[in-house]
């Protein structure tokens, strides 16, 4: 027995398949190019951790002029300042803790010396009230350059309120630390950069002592061709299926 079929255009199913395979190629477009994005940054990470550590001022030279040194060593000499003291919540593998940013006053008066934050290491979440101190006096602290954190919009609604009072924010910015227009401990009133700071790379010579520095994540998952790969395929299926559709059996 034969089965006759024949395509029948419905506009309404029409629309939505355009529709939906003008999203999901969008979407696998996007992971495209994140993978592109992604290659980079390692190329650039790989390239640039294992250097040796540049002047603090030739590093800001680069990035008040465009360019994106990011992830590069930095050295600078200084002292902390201990009272502006802040406890970003993160983790390290399964174990819940805090960055410790401790604001940072370069020696020197020049742009590139004004006060920033430095990341001084991660505390587990129970040795919060037990970890070190940072050092008092003049201070060496060599790190790797990093741009804040500033999460997209979407992540924003996802994202616990900043907590001010038990001193546990929830992003590595900054800005949300210490406004531009509040005093920055030196007395002048210079302003404070709020758009980078540096992730220690000191390791505490004693075990079980915190803020553990060296914790900066070098190393990137790349599974975005996959995504791309599959949302390409959700579109196909969606022809298929509106064409499975349109031929109606008679």
């Amino acid at each position: 027995m034969t089965t006759n079929r024949s395509f029948q255009f419905l506009p309404g199913a029409t629309a939505a398949m355009l529709l939906g395979v003008a999203i999901l190629a969008a979407l696998g477009t996007w992971q495209l190019h994140r993978r592109a994005w992604k290659m980079a940054l390692v190329e650039a990470v790989t390239a640039r951790v294992d250097g040796v550590p540049a002047d603090l001022a030739t590093v800001m030279r680069a990035y008040l002029a465009g360019e994106d040194p990011e992830y590069t060593p930095v050295a600078t000499r200084g002292r902390f300042e201990p009272s502006a003291e802040f406890h970003v919540f993160g983790t390290i593998g399964p174990r819940p803790g805090y960055f410790i940013f401790t604001r940072f006053i370069p020696a020197g008066r020049e742009r590139a010396s004004a006060p920033f934050f430095v990341n001084r290491g991660f505390v587990p979440q129970d040795q919060r009230a037990q970890m070190t101190a940072a050092p008092a006096g003049p201070t060496t602290v060599t790190g790797l350059f990093r741009k804040a954190e500033r999460k997209p919009l979407f992540a924003r609604w996802l994202t616990p309120p900043h907590q001010p009072d038990a001193n546990i924010w929830y992003a590595r910015d900054p800005a949300l630390f210490q406004p531009p227009s509040q005093d920055n401990g030196t007395g002048d009133g210079s302003p404070v950069e709020t758009d980078w700071y540096l992730d220690s790379l000191a390791r505490s010579e004693t075990p079980g002592t915190y803020p553990q520095g060296g914790n900066t994540r070098i190393e990137f998952n790349n599974r975005h061709l996959e995504y791309a790969l599959t949302w390409y395929g959700l579109g196909l299926t969606l022809i298929g299926v509106w064409l499975a559709f349109s031929f109606r059996r008679q």
